[in-house]
């Protein structure tokens, strides 16, 4: 590979490339990038088997990631990593691809037992496989965590049916019920969180609890398992970093906005099948 002048390298050209291959992406907090040698976190859901988040299950060997209903999202990332790395290229640069796998906080309607923890163990493979073959082709290094390695303090499972909210919680009753829930969240994870009760988080709140009919509880929950990861993604990738991330519904973007934790961080949302 052929070094180049980084002074070639122009981002917004980067993110008009990326908005080319996938017109429905959203670029939050573009920013100059320092260098067309580029760090970018993406997250791998664990694979859940079609149907309902209220019945939610995770398959079983020897089913593969197209067979799961969070395959969109693996899938909608690749045209975005391909026309990056291909434009990063020409300047001399790349992706260094720091690929997470959300081995905790996985929603299960199912007691947990021993055979769903070696389900995860056998998805993070498949994904593990799938981003050798990655690098391989597009010559890109790629780190890979899971929740666990990565030190994210959250429980490995939670069913959605059953989701209560923690004792030691208190919920205000006479709020909207928005409030009681950046109020609870706010007491489950301390000092390592803050939200502010506002028109914004509140609106973003109120999208998570209309989801689906989404209970209380469950939403809580659900919140909770973005909120645990999010901070640790500025560190995971630096100031030259992008967090590529995809979600099958509108409202599991808006998570991120509930924090400070990823205000300046350049973000790519590309929406999942």
């Amino acid at each position: 590979m052929v070094e180049t002048e980084n002074i070639y390298f122009n981002s917004q050209e980067l993110w008009a490339k990326i908005r080319n291959i996938s017109p429905e992406a959203l670029i939050l907090h573009e920013k100059e990038l320092t260098s067309p040698k580029i760090n970018v976190c993406m997250v791998f859901c664990p694979l859940y088997a079609h149907g309902e988040l209220s019945d939610s299950k995770i398959i079983f060997p020897p089913e593969k990631i197209p067979d799961s209903r969070v395959a969109g999202k693996f899938e909608a990332y690749m045209p975005v990593i391909y026309s990056m790395q291909k434009y990063l290229k020409d300047f001399g640069g790349g992706i260094n691809l720091m690929a997470v796998f959300a081995n905790k906080g996985v929603i299960l309607s199912d007691e947990p037992q021993d055979k769903h923890k070696e389900a995860l163990v056998y998805h993070a493979e498949l994904y593990k496989n799938a981003m050798n073959e990655l690098s391989k082709t597009l010559e890109i290094p790629v780190n890979f965590y899971d929740y666990e390695s990565l030190e994210v303090n959250f429980p490995q499972f939670y069913n959605p049916q059953k989701a209560f909210i923690p004792e030691n919680i208190y919920i205000e009753p006479e709020v909207r019920p928005e409030s009681q829930m950046i109020f609870a969240l706010n007491q489950y994870f301390g000092d390592h969180c803050s939200i502010e009760d506002n028109k914004t988080n509140r609106k973003v709140v109120k999208s998570i609890l209309q989801f689906k009919n989404t209970s209380f509880e469950a939403a809580f929950w659900l919140i909770a398992g973005y909120l645990a990861f999010d901070p640790k993604i500025p560190d995971l990738i630096g100031e030259n970093g992008v967090y590529l991330v995809s979600e099958r519904a509108d409202s599991l973007f808006w998570i991120s906005k509930l924090t400070s934790t990823l205000d300046k961080l350049t973000r790519v949302q590309v929406k999942a099948t």
